[in-house]
C-alpha cells in the first residue's frame, strides 16, 4: 500500500533489489459487529515503528459514522530469498517512522497465543481433508494467505455459521503449502471434564476451537510423521 511503498517497502524494490520479501506468521482478527450489505467501511491501518525481526500492521474497522466495527494485526518476517532466513529490516536500511500516538486508534492490540495442549485434540470432533488446488495459489506457486481461512470455513460447513457468529479467529502459519498437497484438518474444544467417554462435543457448542491443517510426509524410514502446517484458534459466540 501506499505507507509501504513511501517508506521503501514495495514489494519490487524488496525481492528485485534486495533479495528479501515479506512473510506473513500470523494474522489476528476481531469483531465486535458485522457490517451489513451495502454498508460503508473504513479501514485504518499503521504500521508499529522500528521494526526488528517481526513487522507489525494494525487495522481498525469502522462505519462511515466512526463507530468501530472490529480491528485486525497482521505479523510479518522479512527473510532473504536465496538464504531462506530470517533478517532484520535495519540491515538492509528499512524502517517505519515513528508516529504521535494521538494519531491512531491504539498500539497495543495483541495476537491471542495457540496452545494446542489446551484442546482435546486426541479426540477431534470433527476431522478431514482437502487438496490445495491452482485457484488456491499465490504468485508464489505457495497457498495463498486467505485462502487458509476459507479452508477452514468449509471444513466448519453451514452447521457452525448458521448457529455462531465468530467474535476472533487467530491464525499462525508455521509452513507453506503447495499445489496438490493433501490437507487433513481436524477440530477440537478446550478440555473439559470428561462426562461420556465416548461422547462427541457437538460442533454448535464449541465455543473455542483449534484447528490444525497437516501433511503426511515420510521421515525416511518409511515412518509417516505429520507437519503441521497452520493452526487457527476460533471464539464464537452462539446467535
Amino acid at each position: 500500500n501506499r505507507q509501504s511503498d513511501e517508506n521503501g517497502w514495495e514489494w519490487g524494490r524488496l525481492y528485485n533489489e534486495l533479495g528479501i520479501c515479506l512473510v506473513l506468521t500470523r494474522n489476528h482478527i476481531a469483531m465486535d459487529s458485522y457490517p451489513g450489505v451495502n454498508t460503508d467501511i473504513v479501514v485504518k491501518t499503521w504500521a508499529k515503528p522500528n521494526p526488528k525481526t517481526v513487522i507489525s500492521r494494525y487495522f481498525v474497522f469502522e462505519n462511515a459514522d466512526g463507530e468501530r466495527l472490529g480491528q485486525a494485526l497482521s505479523q510479518c518476517v522479512l527473510i532473504d530469498v536465496a538464504s531462506r532466513s530470517v533478517v532484520r529490516a535495519e540491515n538492509y536500511g528499512l524502517y517505519i517512522p515513528e508516529y504521535d500516538e494521538n494519531d491512531v486508534p491504539f498500539n497495543d492490540c495483541k495476537a491471542d497465543k495457540i496452545f494446542a495442549a489446551r484442546y482435546d485434540t486426541e479426540k477431534p470432533f470433527l476431522t478431514g481433508s482437502r487438496r490445495v488446488a491452482y485457484g488456491n495459489l499465490d504468485y508464489n506457486g505457495h497457498m495463498n494467505t486467505a485462502q487458509y481461512i476459507h479452508f477452514a470455513e468449509d471444513f466448519l460447513g453451514r452447521e457452525f455459521f448458521a448457529a455462531r457468529k465468530v467474535s476472533s479467529l487467530d491464525i499462525k502459519y508455521n509452513y507453506e503449502l503447495r499445489y496438490d498437497d493433501t490437507v487433513y484438518m481436524s477440530a477440537s474444544s478446550l478440555k473439559v471434564p470428561p462426562v461420556d467417554e465416548n461422547a462427541m462435543q457437538p460442533l454448535s457448542l464449541c465455543d473455542n476451537i483449534y484447528i490444525s491443517g497437516s501433511t503426511k510426509n515420510s521421515d525416511g524410514s518409511g515412518k509417516i510423521e505429520p507437519t503441521v502446517h497452520f493452526e487457527i484458534s476460533i471464539k464464537s459466540k452462539s446467535i
